[in-house]
Parts: structure tokens; C-alpha cells; sequence
């Protein structure tokens, strides 16, 4: 799993941290930003993650997309790390344990395009 911190969007509050990367084994591109949390433990409180279901964001364009809706960019030797990454480290949902079960569990909340990418990950070999 790759993760790169990204600037944050124009007017982003303090202490926001926002990164993208590349998860082999849900095989998807993710997007996250979380800020500093007021919880007795810690915890970071989450401003959105997109990449967190298997197949969510399969290519570097649809990840471009969820950057523009949130006003933000990455640069070119992000973008490029990204692609290499994915390359490097393949697509890996087929080969998790329970990654039937995990398609199963996350079909009420994907949409059918998703779902189909999730279906197409079950059959394919590991690259």
C-alpha cells in the first residue's frame, strides 16, 4: 500500500492531513483527509475517505474526479508514483481470504458499476 500526503484544499483548517495512494488489496485508490480530534483516545476525526470498499476508485482519472470535487490536486510525480505503484504492486482483492464474503457484505452499499468491478476482481488472477 502506497500513501502520499497531498496540500490540503484553499481554507482547509489547521492541522488537516489529506493523502491518496494505491491499496493492492482492496485493489482501489484512495483519497482521505482527517483533522484532530476532540476524543479522549486520539482519534482523528474523518473528512472523507473514498477507497475504503474494494474496487471504489479503480484508475488514476477517477481519482483525479473525487480530487477536483474536493478542490484539490496532485502533482505530477505524485500522479506518476501512483500509477507506478498500482504497476508494481498489483491488484490483490482476488486474493484475500475473504474477499467473497467481503463482496457480499459491501453489496447493499455499492453501486452496480462497483459492484461490477468488485465482480470482475473476484475472477481475475492476482497480478
Amino acid at each position: 500500500m502506497s500513501s502520499y500526503t497531498i496540500a490540503n484544499e484553499p481554507g482547509a483548517p489547521e492541522g488537516r492531513t489529506t493523502e491518496v495512494g494505491w491499496d493492492a488489496p482492496l485493489s482501489t485508490y484512495f483519497l482521505s483527509a482527517f483533522e484532530p480530534g476532540d476524543d479522549p483516545d486520539g482519534d482523528d476525526t474523518e473528512v472523507f475517505w473514498y477507497g475504503c470498499t474494494p474496487a471504489e476508485v479503480p484508475t488514476v482519472d477517477a481519482l483525479d474526479a473525487l480530487l477536483a470535487k474536493h478542490n484539490l490536486v496532485v502533482t505530477a510525480p505524485i500522479a506518476s508514483a501512483l500509477v507506478q505503484d498500482r504497476e508494481r504492486e498489483g491488484r490483490r482483492f482476488s486474493t484475500r481470504p475473504t474477499a467473497a464474503l467481503i463482496a457480499d457484505l459491501v453489496r447493499p452499499i455499492v453501486d452496480d458499476a462497483q459492484q461490477a468491478r468488485i465482480d470482475a476482481e473476484l475472477t481475475r488472477r492476482p497480478s
